[in-house]
């Protein structure tokens, strides 16, 4: 009688042949641990793509349909104009002014609508400016006006020849077509974004090229859209390399093998008292003089030296806010509000 097989023994054709076993586990994971960090650096590069395209979003819907507030008026000590609407206003900024009109180095007029790429500024001025006023800032459809502690500067668009923004530093530069000396505003830096789109958007509004601030934009966010972040290409586990195989064999004998040796390390002699390792003598380092070799008396300072004066200390003084081409210091607003309500109208 033929003796029945055991099943046991029963395998397809060919099976571990293509597939050993234990190497379609390590595949997976690889190509699971291999897919979760792409997707968690695909998903951090997303939202900080999306936060920029939603602030210029916001931009081009602003340069589209904003024509200011006239309710905003309300309680500004200033007379306004009945067709007035008030585009921003910022109550503490400072005005400045250059020694000559034309200064080396300054920022030109342009059409510039757009947050600064860097997205800091630093609170300085550049050669050949200073402040001499401090007091609050009315972007308005006709006009900006600067209520200061020692009077008022207006600034009609009809008047204006260009808005020169600098891109290192809070500061906007308002050129006249009368050749007067050439003045601006210093800003306070988390606030310049702001000010500089709505002071822009409203003189291009005045002189009727509202639509070449918005067909800036839709450049800009075409070009954005082009830099969003591809998402990862999934990766299977016949595409993971020899080189990832980890397996718990192997990590089993590595870990005895670091056992043994430590075990061999800490191993005395029956009877024999221990001894620190630092305690074995010879002539390398027998003392002063005796044959100290030159490897030997470096390690040796440098471990009774201790660690390195200063190592601990606190972190070092933020530099003072001085410029970095005059080292100027900004004097800052002083806070005081402004005066009683002033009449512009002539």
């Amino acid at each position: 009688m033929t003796p029945k097989k055991s099943h046991l023994h029963r395998r397809p054709p060919g099976v571990w042949k293509t597939q050993p076993i234990g190497l379609r586990g390590w595949r997976e994971r690889w190509a699971d641990r291999t897919n979760e960090r792409q997707q968690r650096a695909y998903d951090a590069a997303l939202e900080a793509w999306h936060q920029p395209d939603t602030k210029l979003r916001r931009l081009r819907a602003a340069a589209s349909e904003f024509r200011g507030s006239a309710d905003a008026a309300a309680g500004l000590a200033l007379e306004f104009f009945p067709d007035e609407a008030v585009f921003t206003v910022l109550p503490a900024a400072e005005l400045i002014e250059a020694e000559g009109r034309h200064i080396a180095g300054l920022p030109q007029p342009e059409r510039a609508v757009l947050p600064t790429p860097n997205g800091t500024l630093n609170p300085v001025l550049a050669d050949g400016l200073h402040v001499i006023d401090a007091g609050m800032v009315v972007v308005t459809n006709r006009a900006v006006v600067f209520v200061g502690h020692d009077g008022l500067r207006e600034w009609t668009y009809a008047r204006l020849s260009g808005l020169a923004h600098d891109r290192r530093a809070p500061f906007t530069l308002i050129h006249t077509v009368d050749e007067q000396r050439l003045s601006g505003l210093l800003l306070p830096p988390a606030a310049a974004d702001g000010f500089r789109f709505h002071v822009t958007l409203a003189f291009a509004a005045a002189i009727g090229e509202r639509a070449a601030v918005v067909a800036q934009l839709d450049q800009v966010i075409a070009a954005h859209q082009h830099a969003r972040p591809s998402p990862p290409v999934m990766l299977t586990s016949d595409q993971a390399p020899l080189t990832a195989i980890v397996t718990a064999g192997s990590l089993a004998m590595v870990a005895g093998v670091t056992a043994a040796i430590s075990a061999i390390a800490n191993f005395h002699a029956p009877g024999e008292p221990d001894q620190p390792r630092s305690a074995v003598t010879g002539p390398a380092i027998a003392g002063a003089g005796s044959g100290c070799t030159a490897a030997t008396a470096p390690a040796t300072a440098s471990a009774a030296a201790g660690p390195a004066p200063g190592s601990g200390s606190a972190h070092a003084a933020l530099p003072s806010q001085a410029s970095a081409t005059s080292g100027k210091r900004i004097p800052t607003a002083s806070g005081r509000g402004p005066g009683p309500r002033l009449d512009r109208r002539p």
